[in-house]
């Protein structure tokens, strides 16, 4: 299913993590991990690198070179556990504005897989994007953000509303419950009981043809928070979901699909359709 895996990385603890799934994945699906670097342009314009805390003033040039060597180091390392745990890889590098250069070059791919956060650091508001957020809103394949920490994955949970991106997840989630012979909890929240249950039945007799184990869960409270306990509850170690909606005021205010990449403690399979 997952053929081709795009894994962006950096030196980022996130991004190490998103690595071992990403490999992990690929040996499981017999998958090509295509590992690229993007060196961000907003450092070649500003000058300036920071690292161990210490700022070094640099031409842009000698700057470009500088994250352009970081960069092929950690494609190379990336290589090398490629290498180690049988999985093919082929890399890459770019310069350019991250986000926007992540899903020009997921056209090659059926998954990427990147960090929650990356060396840029973790959300600075509510209006102020990430680079995840960018991936998840603009890319047209479904993306694994990985937490800090690695964890396999015994449990996935898949909060499911029947919109087109949650079936586009459902049948995602499902092929990788089923190759991992994880069991899902199927989380629906609704206030309106009849719904509740048609959807609830229409999200089991979808999994059935899957063979694995399903567990049915209904809650009529705020989506955001019931997902995040749910998960916590159920001990899932992947959230599914479709993300984001498209009125004005989910792109103003944050959206479900934000605070649950926010505040998720396990990495979120996502899928904008």
């Amino acid at each position: 299913m997952f053929k081709n895996i795009l894994l962006p990385i950096d030196n980022s603890e996130y991004s190490q993590t998103a690595s071992r799934y990403a490999i992990e994945l690929a040996r499981l699906y017999g998958s090509t991990i295509h590992g690229l670097s993007v060196v961000n342009i907003k450092l070649i314009q500003g000058s300036l690198i920071t690292d161990l805390n210490s700022i070094i003033r640099l031409a842009p040039r000698q700057l470009e070179e500088v994250l352009q060597d970081k960069g092929q180091e950690i494609l190379d390392k990336l290589s090398r556990l490629c290498e180690e745990a049988g999985v093919t890889c082929k890399i890459s590098s770019s310069m350019g504005i991250i986000g926007e250069s992540i899903c020009r070059k997921a056209s090659v791919a059926d998954l990427i897989v990147m960090g929650k956060y990356g060396e840029s650091g973790e959300w600075s508001g509510p209006l102020l994007g990430s680079v995840a957020e960018t991936v998840v809103r603009q890319a047209d394949k479904p993306v694994f953000l990985a937490s800090r920490e690695y964890q396999e994955i015994n449990r996935i949970l898949i909060a499911y509303d029947k919109g087109r991106s949650a079936n586009h997840m459902l049948h995602f989630a499902a092929n990788v419950a089923m190759t991992l012979n994880s069991p899902i909890s199927v989380l629906v929240i609704c206030d309106d009981k009849k719904l509740h249950e048609s959807l609830m039945n229409d999200a089991v007799l979808y999994l059935e043809a899957y063979g694995v184990e399903v567990e049915p869960l209904l809650k009529d409270g705020e989506p955001a928070e019931e997902i995040l306990m749910a998960a916590k509850e159920k001990k899932a170690d992947l959230i599914a979901m479709g993300a984001y909606g498209h009125n004005i005021r989910e792109f103003l205010l944050g959206s479900i699909t934000e605070h649950v990449m926010r505040e998720a403690y396990c990495p979120i399979l996502l899928y904008r359709y």
